[in-house]
């Protein structure tokens, strides 16, 4: 018989113990739902998802480079941070985020005479957005795109073939 694994989201914890009268946490059922990922039909890269207290973290572990997914959000207000962690990327040439009302664009700058250069944007202003580390890039959604939805829509390419 297989044994069940269930981890609460922190939102959802208080609903299930009758908070959400006083206005704590998910306001019902259906507000309660661990974050969950859905990738795109030609998407190849892994990706695992984890949680931690209110922080969700995508691991996307390089096999082709390109690819998209849909994040679908805990309850509403219960995620306080998004990162996505591309590993094993030699480089990270486009990167974009959106929801229903904000887009995130990471994409190579390369000016005349100067090494090319990662710049976000949301609109037309600059964000500072990913870091790389030894062995992958991360990517910290602002949290304008943790607002106002349930689903965050993710596409990446390392490089341009």
């Amino acid at each position: 018989m297989p044994i069940c694994n269930i981890r609460v989201w922190p939102a959802c914890l208080a609903w299930i113990l009758g908070a959400a009268s006083i206005g704590v946490g998910a306001q019902t059922a259906d507000d309660c739902h661990p974050p969950a990922i859905q990738t795109g039909a030609s998407t190849r890269d892994r990706i695992e998802l984890r949680q931690d207290g209110n922080a969700v973290l995508v691991d996307i572990h390089r096999v082709t480079g390109i690819g998209n997914a849909i994040l679908r959000l805990p309850a509403p207000d219960a995620a306080a941070t998004v990162t996505v962690r591309l590993h094993a990327f030699p480089v990270l040439e486009n990167f974009s985020a959106r929801d229903a009302s904000a887009v995130l664009e990471c994409g190579q700058e390369r000016p005349e005479d100067m090494p090319a250069r990662l710049i976000c944007r949301i609109g037309e202003n600059r964000v500072d957005a990913v870091r790389q580390d030894p062995g992958y890039f991360e990517v910290t959604l602002p949290s304008a795109l943790l607002e106002s939805g349930d689903f965050v829509d993710i596409h990446w390419v390392d490089q341009w073939r």
